[in-house]
């Protein structure tokens, strides 16, 4: 979803497992002048992305006003796709529903804890399994669309220091960035090899020919 920031004509787009939970809750606290901070309201757990919920491109540019500065952040499907796995599918959520499904786990010929390069080899069986790793593997096209040219300013998720410059100059008193998902941090990934670096190229080839100048 597009975070919206009126006051400051501020639009961001956001990608899953590109900062995203890092600047959703950054830009909570401009928002509402204090940090964000998890609640409950009659059992059901409301994280940051729930106040600012994931949205397809076109749904998401429809609520974007006009001379809005718009931004997205970008990572290579390669590096995206490891922290997914990292953070996703051996750990949380994913990893949860991997767990309350082994029959259908074992049926399939899947492994709980696959290395990365079995993950990418029967990705598309994983995601079957886990909503949690499809929402957050999904092409960077089905969050920014298909015009690179649409975003004001592209930051490669490298360049997130040039993004807080630019939101400094911007934003009066700016939150600090925090760091926010770790989860996943300890479990190597290794060497990705020929094959899976070709698979990666097929499963995200779009990705790769529309935004692959930022990679």
């Amino acid at each position: 979803m597009c975070v919206h920031l009126k006051e400051y004509k501020v639009s961001y787009f956001a990608v899953p497992k590109c900062a995203w939970t890092s600047l959703k809750t950054l830009f909570f606290q401009v928002e509402n002048g204090r940090p964000w901070s998890s609640f409950k309201v009659n059992g059901r757990d409301f994280w940051v992305h729930n106040a600012y919920p994931s949205l397809q491109f076109a749904d998401a540019q429809a609520l974007t006003a006009p001379g809005f500065w718009k931004f997205a952040i970008l990572r290579d499907p390669i590096s995206r796709l490891e922290s997914c796995y990292r953070n996703r599918l051996m750990r949380g959520r994913g990893h949860k529903q991997l767990l309350a499904n082994r029959d259908e786990l074992d049926r399939r010929g899947l492994k709980l804890r696959p290395s990365f390069a079995q993950f990418v080899d029967r990705y598309e069986d994983y995601c079957d399994m886990s909503w949690d790793v499809r929402g957050h593997s999904r092409p960077l096209s089905f969050f920014l669309g298909r015009e690179p040219g649409y975003f004001d300013r592209p930051f490669r998720l490298s360049e997130l220091g040039d993004l807080i410059a630019e939101l400094g100059r911007r934003i009066a008193n700016l939150p600090e960035l925090l760091h926010l998902q770790t989860r996943g941090k300890d479990i190597e990934v290794g060497r990705v090899g020929r094959k899976t670096k070709r698979q990666i190229e097929e499963i995200f080839g779009e990705d790769f020919q529309l935004f692959g100048a930022y990679f």
